[in-house]
């Protein structure tokens, strides 16, 4: 296939991850990073600065930078060139005090402001967050659908507020995540994107991102059709995701999300953290302000994609696809997965025939010293040796 021609070194499409802390644990996720750099991905992990005075389980909370280990372990993330980003202060809601202290915490550690962030759905100091997002007939539609249960919840934006924070994300964040799609080019999906929006101008570009909430609907977002779509198209995906949903369990990363990552990474692209795609979006197409036009029908898109999502998450389509089942591959997988009448009741099968061919195959020296920093086995040592920022 022809390269991209918006697109730098010859590439001839973009892929990157955007991961959420939710219920993280840097021991939950240490050799899935690992393997994603064994890959060539570079991606984006957002962190909570600053620890929580409450029990983390009530907000989907996790490991925040106030852990040693975790604190020093993403610094050798950072190092070996994955993007840190910012989800909120801490895993439940903070003041602008707070926040303020915790922007400065976030600069102390890794040397600079975040460059792009996500809001977590648990702090009230969310920026434009919930109904918020919306205008009109589209935010009494939004209350309708989701029973008013955040309604007039996030203050972020609000002055007067003690969550309002919108003019410290004006001055120190570049990005933040909006909408999220189940279409695997995000580019399509919003091709206005990194894109201002004079309604809400304390968040200076906002962006879209693909649909991979958990590691099944991650994996139906990269089913091998999906990967060569993004390929033919010479899309760009921004996967939104949180690792710690059941992407490793018993200290096993599941083997169908390495069999995909593996045959996207053989692939000719570009995979670089999120902030560094949108600021290549953002110099080739310069400053672009949403029209009223354009935010009416990328709602419009998020309202009919959110109504087909739920319609699988409660049961009413049955999603069927195959991986790897593509000449030349070594591995050949089968995965049905379906949604039993609760919501949260998922039902997954698999067939799974693997050869020992390694056609097609990413060797990285194991000795690379970014691989033993990252890596679960990084020696105490090492750590000690790298500069300690608190």
């Amino acid at each position: 296939m022809r390269a991209n021609p918006h697109l730098p070194d010859g590439k001839q499409f973009a892929f990157t991850i955007f991961d959420d802390p939710d219920l993280t644990s840097s021991r939950k996720i240490r050799d899935l990073y690992a393997f994603l750099w064994d890959c060539g991905f570079k991606t984006t992990k957002s962190v909570w600065t600053v620890p929580g005075n409450d029990a983390p389980e009530k907000h989907w909370g996790g490991e925040t930078c106030g852990d040693k280990e975790y604190r020093r372990w993403l610094l050798c993330l950072q190092e070996a060139g994955f993007e840190i980003a910012y989800h909120n202060a801490t895993y439940h809601s903070s003041t602008r005090a707070q926040t303020a202290a915790a922007l400065e915490a976030f600069r102390c550690i890794f040397g600079s402001y975040p460059l792009s962030m996500a809001n977590h759905f648990a702090c009230k100091e969310g920026i434009y967050w919930g109904e918020s997002r919306f205008e009109g007939v589209n935010r009494a539609l939004y209350n309708l659908v989701t029973k008013r249960k955040r309604a007039d919840y996030f203050e972020g934006h609000i002055q007067g507020s003690k969550y309002f924070w919108g003019d410290l994300c004006q001055q120190k964040i570049k990005y933040v995540r909006n909408f999220v799609f189940s279409d695997v080019n995000t580019l399509r999906a919003c091709p206005i994107m990194p894109y201002h929006d004079p309604r809400k101008p304390y968040v200076n570009y906002w962006f879209a991102a693909a649909n991979g909430d958990d590691v099944i609907a991650f994996k139906r977002c990269i089913q091998e059709s999906n990967q060569d779509r993004l390929e033919r198209e010479g899309g760009i995906c921004i996967l939104y995701t949180h690792f710690a949903k059941g992407f490793s369990e018993k200290g096993a990363i599941d083997s169908q999300f390495k069999a995909l990552m593996k045959r996207l990474a053989a692939k000719n692209g570009w995979f670089v953290p999120v902030a560094t795609l949108l600021d290549h979006l953002l110099k080739l197409n310069g400053h672009r302000e949403i029209t009223n036009f354009e935010r009416a029908n990328l709602t419009q898109k998020w309202f009919l994609d959110r109504a087909r999502r739920e319609l699988v998450n409660k049961g009413t389509i049955a999603q069927l696809w195959h991986l790897g089942n593509d000449a030349g591959e070594g591995l050949q997988h089968a995965q049905v997965s379906c949604w039993g009448k609760k919501g949260d009741e998922r039902i997954s099968g698999t067939r799974e025939r693997m050869d020992h061919s390694e056609q097609g195959g990413r060797i990285i020296q194991e000795s690379t010293v970014y691989r033993h920093f990252i890596s679960e086995s990084m020696p105490t040592r090492a750590l000690d040796d790298i500069k300690e920022h608190s």
